[in-house]
């Protein structure tokens, strides 16, 4: 008699298991659980691996994740990216897939929808997820400074120059900011030329 695990073809030692699935099954149980066809399909495999159902309505990708939290699916395949291909069908080059939920390891195709890295930059800052004000890693200023800054220059009776010295910076930051100004857009201070 050969072991019931299917595919194995071992003989059986104990409980209908050869030795290898028996020690399985003491240390893990069902040794048969996780087991995926060799001859399975992609989708099949993505399926056995599965998602946790979420409050939120997120399938949380089961399997391994990248360092950034998305979901991986064989190698270097984005999970997220395979859900959206069964459903939507073959992705186009340069088209990225974004999460409506901002959850990098859900998989629901319902919460992803194509679109193009503009598209996600757009979405980033629609969302308030950009870094910028305090949370911009070359911040100079704190929003409250920024605010006191402002308040205070058009109040009058100070100079650009005064202000940078009370808050340790330059004039040309000062500047920057009593004019709104975010040095990552330069169109903003060119558009005048």
């Amino acid at each position: 008699m050969n072991c019931v695990v299917c595919d194995c073809g071992e003989p059986m030692k104990a409980k209908g298991y050869c030795i290898r699935h028996y020690h399985r099954w003491r240390r893990y149980g069902d040794p048969q659980a996780g087991r995926v066809r060799r001859d399975a399909t992609p989708v099949e495999r993505f399926n056995r691996i599965g998602w946790i159902v979420m409050e939120t309505g997120c399938h949380e990708w089961r399997g391994y994740r990248f360092p950034n939290g998305y979901g991986q699916f064989g190698r270097g395949v984005y999970a997220h990216r395979f859900s959206y291909s069964i459903r939507n069908g073959d992705i186009p080059n340069g088209i990225s897939i974004l999460h409506r939920c901002d959850n990098p390891p859900c998989v629901n195709p319902d919460h992803l929808f194509a679109g193009t890295v503009q598209d996600n930059s757009d979405d980033m800052c629609r969302k308030g997820r950009s870094a910028n004000g305090e949370r911009a890693g070359q911040c100079k200023l704190t929003d409250v400074e920024v605010a006191e800054i402002r308040a205070r220059y058009t109040a009058g009776g100070i100079s650009q120059r005064q202000l940078a010295e009370q808050f340790h910076t330059t004039q040309s930051n000062v500047s920057l900011v009593v004019r709104h100004v975010n040095r990552a857009t330069p169109t903003n201070w060119m558009s005048n030329v």
